[in-house]
């Protein structure tokens, strides 16, 4: 959590590696950015240690943060996905970084229009970033608090930006790709993904 201190991030690092729990196989960060403020610094150092005890890295960044945060979460924390990540649309350069490194965005549109990061999903820009070549999925954040479901993420998406089945298509791809689930278990959730009709 963005509260706890460096020390505490840290120590918890320090006990996964020597836990070495199969099914832990990644560090988030979460909680409010604008509450907690810039945090990338204070936890540069746990991410450094989990990269080497060879969890995935993964970051709560650019929703309530500006696109500061995205930079943070990649140079500061090398971060290998990153969830909301939408506010990097304000700093084109970054968005061309994204896109260059291939670093996948779980982007949340019901969410984010529900807490005023944008007035619409018309305004969203997970659209943009698609078609900027930034690998982007959709998730639903909190579905019960938000009442929405992953089903009804795409289709009010698919409607606002015309998307068709075959965009659909990549963007469940994308989120596959960008999990950290078994190389197998990827490998039979795509196949399926394949043979699916809109």
């Amino acid at each position: 959590m963005r509260t706890q201190s460096a020390e505490d991030a840290i120590e918890l690092v320090e006990l996964l590696g020597r836990i070495r729990h199969p099914r832990v196989v990644a560090l988030s960060i979460d909680g409010n950015e604008a509450a907690a403020g810039r945090t990338g610094p204070r936890f540069a150092e746990a991410f450094r240690r989990a990269a080497a005890a060879g969890l995935r890295r993964t970051v709560h960044a650019g929703e309530s943060s500006g696109p500061e945060g995205v930079r943070d979460a990649i140079e500061l924390l090398g971060a290998d996905r990153i969830d909301h990540g939408v506010r990097a649309i304000e700093e084109p350069a970054l968005v061309e970084l994204l896109a260059q490194r291939r670093i996948p965005l779980g982007v949340c549109p019901i969410s984010n229009v529900a807490l005023g990061v944008y007035r619409s999903l018309a305004e969203h820009p997970i659209d943009a970033l698609r078609k900027a070549g930034v690998p982007v999925s959709i998730n639903t954040d909190d579905p019960a608090l938000l009442d929405t479901t992953l089903e009804a993420s795409y289709a009010a998406c698919a409607d606002t930006f015309g998307w068709d089945g075959e965009i659909i298509r990549q963007l469940a791809a994308t989120s596959v790709h960008a999990s950290y689930a078994d190389p197998a278990l990827k490998a039979q959730i795509l196949a399926d993904l394949m043979v699916w009709r809109a």
